[in-house]
């Protein structure tokens, strides 16, 4: 069970393409996804580890204090998952509006 941080910078629109061919890359072997926003990803790891799912590995892979920037990130991340995966879940999101975000997915093998 790891955490990585893969951060991809810049404006979203510009990022997107290459944020998501790297998404594929890392579940295409994966029976189950998860995506999610949080403002800190060590204790949403420790929370996740604790699931039934049997999480492989986190990646965190965008960070911002816009959370339009990333609930849009998250939805897109959702749909081109589920392109490649059956099993794909979204979290509900973190109801907050200050402070920085990170968006991130959930993979296990």
């Amino acid at each position: 069970m790891t955490i990585t941080y893969e951060y991809y910078e810049g404006q979203l629109v510009e990022i997107l393409p290459e944020l998501l061919l790297f998404m594929t890359q890392s579940i295409k072997n994966a029976d189950c996804v998860k995506v999610g926003i949080t403002a800190n990803p060590k204790i949403q790891w420790q929370i996740h580890s604790s699931d039934k799912e049997k999480w492989s590995k986190m990646i965190v892979v965008f960070q911002n204090s816009s959370i339009i920037q990333v609930r849009t990130l998250e939805k897109a991340m959702v749909a081109h998952g589920k392109k490649y995966v059956k099993n794909i879940k979204s979290g509900a999101g973190e109801n907050r509006t200050k402070g920085t975000q990170h968006v991130y997915f959930l993979v296990r093998n």
